[in-house]
């Protein structure tokens, strides 16, 4: 009797030591996929970083530098100009994308019929992909048959070179891009603004607020996480943005569109200085995790206070 209780404990204290272990088992495959797919890759970077790599005889050959590649991507002028390209852009663009994803959410939510219809036609964009939505603008902006163009030639303008001048190539990307990323601030948006209680509207509205009272006294600030996410999520986006650019101008003419990513590219594929490049990669990392901790901390800000 007392052999089949010991054997009745083991079996259970078994039983309950799966139970505990098993959701730590369960992740465990997945766990070791993530690290070797993202992190050991991001460790090669970051040791390659501080390396110059060149090939002899087929081999690579790495010779330690230290800080020497970051040092020099201080004193790169076109990192700098790289740089200064792609906060242009980022600020530019999000600022718009969000300012008319929210306009197009409060006109759609006020519309009794066809709501459907509307959020549908603002998704289309958002589901093309980058490469395709490139390759249909650069062909409406071509200068000799493109639509935009033609457009303008009815109204007795003369037709642009919208691509080929320095101003103007980075304004264009810059309107594909509020094109195809609008529709996602508008999901987004959309759903948080559908979050809120109707109760909490009707409220304030026989409080008196109306109009831009309601959207900026009320609306706006229980939005606020909603936003703040969409806002972190899209500018990481954004910072990360090469196909548009790759597709439309390759960073031209000259050096007037050359975002980070594209100059990173051209350094390790036309340079082949995969060193610098690592160390340049890292940067565009760091500026990324800066971003996103930074808007992280905003959002427990936030959600202290509402607390």
């Amino acid at each position: 009797m007392h052999k089949k209780n010991t054997k009745s404990n083991n079996g259970s204290y078994i039983s309950d030591w799966i139970n505990k272990k098993f959701k730590y088992l369960a992740v465990t495959p997945v766990v070791l996929l993530l690290v070797f797919l993202s992190v050991y890759p991001l460790a090669k970077l970051f040791i390659m970083s501080f390396t110059e790599v060149t090939f002899e005889q087929g081999q690579q050959v790495s010779s330690w530098l230290g800080l020497g590649n970051y040092l020099a991507a201080i004193k790169d002028n076109l990192f700098s100009l790289s740089f200064y390209h792609t906060l242009f852009y980022v600020i530019i663009s999000v600022g718009l994308e969000a300012t008319l994803g929210f306009t197009l959410v409060l006109v759609v939510n006020n519309i009794s019929k066809g709501k459907t219809f509307y959020q549908t036609v603002f998704l289309l964009p958002f589901l093309i992909p980058p490469v395709v939505n490139g390759t249909m603008w650069g062909l409406m902006y071509n200068n000799q048959f493109g639509l935009i163009n033609l457009i303008i030639e009815q109204f007795g303008l003369n037709p642009q070179r919208w691509l080929s001048q320095p101003k103007a190539a980075m304004m264009a990307i810059i309107v594909v891009s509020i094109w195809q990323w609008t529709g996602y601030s508008f999901l987004l948006m959309l759903a948080g603004l559908q979050a809120i209680p109707k109760t909490v509207l009707d409220a304030a509205q026989v409080d008196g607020a109306t109009g831009c009272n309601l959207v900026f006294r009320v609306i706006i600030p229980i939005m606020k996480p909603t936003i703040i996410v969409m806002l972190m999520f899209r500018i990481i986006y954004a910072f990360k943005g090469f196909d548009l650019f790759y597709v439309l101008t390759g960073g031209g003419p000259g050096h007037s569109t050359e975002i980070i990513n594209i100059y990173i590219q051209r350094v390790f594929m036309t340079h082949q200085r995969f060193g610098y490049g690592s160390a340049l990669s890292v940067i565009s990392i760091i500026m990324i995790g800066i971003v996103a901790i930074g808007f992280r901390r905003g959002l427990n800000t936030e959600g202290g206070r509402r607390q």
